[in-house]
Order: structure tokens, then sequence, then C-alpha cells
């Protein structure tokens, strides 16, 4: 006899449901029984809010809020709201702002840092995907850590990109910007790289230059520094600049990031 499933393989599970966009018609109430199964109250309600976005991202947004709004209570509550909203705005389904507005509402109350921020990242999203371009900018600013706060962002960025919103584009880059100088000096090199990439995409291709050439005089305080630099060597090689690329591969102190690094700039 086999044993039952851990706690832990069933939010795996679940979260296979999600990631993979599995569906067949049962396989939502099978899911919702399979994460009321679990024992650990972290891990259910971790495992609540991959559900609703599952149910939320397959059309059935009637189930997700009534997990949100029966099983789940304050932040996860809010945040499974949030969630509903985002998807909701994603397949320009209707129904998406109301969602956004009550997840907004729970601002007000008391969280930890870390789960406002969450919050704020996930209802920023949703308003971003709708093209409320001034509430997302505004909830993303709210984020008290600055490399949340950039990471937030430069999605919006992207966002605004797409939709042509130039100015709009040029105050979230400011912003960015900003959030980036507040940053702690050893995440200082992730920030500035994830804006030069974002630049890069948008066909800012000087401006990208110059943020990854400032993430590089920071790099000997990032944490990961040769995991960062290979991500910026790459990068250049990306956009064109080969030489740049190397000069950027020969700063990486670990052998074999900086090997694969050269490998790459040699490349034809």
């Amino acid at each position: 006899m086999q044993n039952e499933l851990t706690d832990l393989e069933k939010q795996h599970l679940v979260a296979i449901f999600r990631l993979n966009n599995l569906y067949a018609p049962g396989l939502d109430k099978l899911a919702l029984r399979i994460v009321e199964s679990i024992s650990e109250e972290k891990q259910r309600n971790f495992s609540f809010l991959i559900l609703v976005a599952y149910l939320a991202a397959q059309g059935n947004s009637v189930l997700a809020e009534d997990v949100a709004r029966t099983r789940l209570g304050g932040y996860h509550q809010a945040t499974a709201l949030a969630s509903i909203g985002f998807e909701l705005a994603s397949a320009k389904s209707s129904g998406a702002q109301a969602y956004l507005k009550d997840a907004e509402s729970f601002l007000d109350k008391v969280f930890g840092q870390d789960d406002r921020a969450t919050l704020l990242h996930r209802v920023s999203q949703g308003y971003s995907q709708l093209g409320t371009w001034e509430k997302a900018i505004e909830l993303a600013n709210q984020i008290a850590e600055p490399e949340q706060r950039a990471s937030t962002l430069c999605e919006i960025a992207e966002n605004l990109w797409k939709a042509g919103e130039v100015e709009r584009l040029d105050r979230a880059l400011s912003d960015i910007r900003a959030s980036a100088a507040e940053t702690d000096q050893r995440e200082r090199t992730n920030v500035l790289n994830d804006l030069g990439e974002v630049l890069a995409r948008i066909g800012r291709v000087s401006e990208a230059l110059r943020a990854w050439e400032e993430a590089v005089s920071f790099a000997d305080y990032a944490l990961e520094s040769p995991k960062l630099l290979f991500s910026i060597c790459r990068n250049l090689i990306n956009v064109g600049h080969k030489q740049q690329a190397r000069e950027v591969a020969l700063l990486i102190k670990n052998d074999a990031r900086r090997k694969e690094a050269l490998s790459l700039v040699a490349e034809p």
C-alpha cells in the first residue's frame, strides 16, 4: 500500500495544474479538494492562492471568487481577489476592475511590509493590464522596498511601451531610476540590469548601455556578482556590443562563469 501524498506534494500538484494550464472537466473541483486536504495552514493558504489564479485563468471566476471569499481572509483574501482581477484583465474579460478595487481596499489594513508589497505589486499589475496607467504607477510607487518597486515599475514600463504611452513611459523610467538610486548597493546591479533589459526591449539601446555600465560599477557589492555580470555580458552581446561584453566577462571572478561568458563572446 502506497503512502498518501504529503502536503508539499499536493501543493506541487496544484502548481503543475497552474503552470501548465491543464484543464479537463471536473479538474477544478478536484484541485479544490486537493487543497482543502492540506493540513498545514500556511501551505494550505499558499495553495489556495495558486488555486485561485488557476481557476481565474481557466475562466472559472465564480469558483475562484468563492474560494477567495470563503476559504481565505485578510492578506490572503486580498491577494486572491487581486489575482482574479489580474487574470480577468489579462484575458480582456469584464469585471476585472471590481476585483482590483476590492483588493485595493485591503491596503488600509495593517500588513507586514513584505505582504503589503506583494499586494501592491499584484494590484498594480492588474491595473496595468487594464490600461489604468495612473493607478498602476501610483500603487507601484507605494511599495516601500526600492528593489521591488523598481521591478514592478519595469513591468508597467513595458506595457506602457506596447500601448504607445510615451509620456507615461518616460515617467515610469524616471521612477525606476530614482528607485535604483535608493536601492542598497548590494542590490543595485540587479535593479540596473533589469532596467537595461527593459530599455533594450523597447529599443532604447543607448540608454540600456548606460544602465549596464552603471550596473557593472556596483558589481563588487552584489551578492551574486558572477551571475549578474554574466547576465550583463549576455545582454550586451544581444544588442551587438561584443567588445563591452568581453570587458565585462573579464571582470567575472568565478572561473567557470568567466570561461562561459568568454565563450559566448567568441561565438560568431
